[in-house]
């Protein structure tokens, strides 16, 4: 883990993987996921440490973890068992594009999550009417929950119609800080 001094030597060198923009998606099947040559890098960042894994230089896999990162990297091996860690690798461009791993209505919901803009939330249940399944409420807020690609992907943009917060992979705080940084009241 790097400390103070090593981080922002690290934020000087090479551009915050959290500000990257995903520009398209890409979709990729069990079998596809299993054969994949995954690279990942641990990072720290102000919403904490977290693991991301690319494939050909496109994202697929990003999750935040607080002092024991065995969880995300199994989450990690779980998708892509062929994950190997490198942390010297960084994508060179700005825009990435994503590689999602999930069933039709997974990846339909977390294409609707990138149309979300940054400083807004959304209910759950707009984004079922969104994708045209205005009854099924508690399948897109399974979808949300699955999303591999925290934060990029925002899925702590969607709340409870009722304003709550709901839950978050990487815990409610985080997702409340995530807001809060983003210009979100709540």
């Amino acid at each position: 883990m790097a400390d103070a001094f090593n981080f922002v030597d690290i934020l000087k060198k090479k551009m915050n993987l959290l500000e990257r923009i995903i520009t398209s998606t890409l979709i990729l099947n069990g079998e596809e996921a299993k054969r994949a040559k995954v690279i990942y890098v641990r990072r720290q960042s102000a919403f904490g440490n977290y693991i991301a894994g690319f494939h050909n230089c496109e994202i697929c896999f990003l999750q935040f973890y607080d002092d024991d990162d065995d969880e995300c990297l199994r989450q990690l091996k779980q998708v892509f068992p062929r994950a190997e860690p490198d942390e010297n690798f960084e994508p060179a461009q700005r825009e990435l594009r994503a590689i999602l791993k999930g069933t039709e209505l997974d990846v339909l919901v977390w294409r609707e999550l990138l149309k979300i803009d940054k400083g807004t939330t959304v209910s759950y249940e707009s984004i079922a009417r969104a994708i045209g399944r205005p009854k099924a409420v508690r399948a897109v807020a399974n979808a949300v929950g699955r999303n591999n690609i925290s934060y990029l992907v925002p899925c702590h943009r969607v709340i409870r119609k009722n304003g709550e917060l709901g839950g978050f992979g990487g815990g409610v705080r985080r997702k409340l800080k995530m807001l809060h940084y983003e210009g979100v009241k709540i």
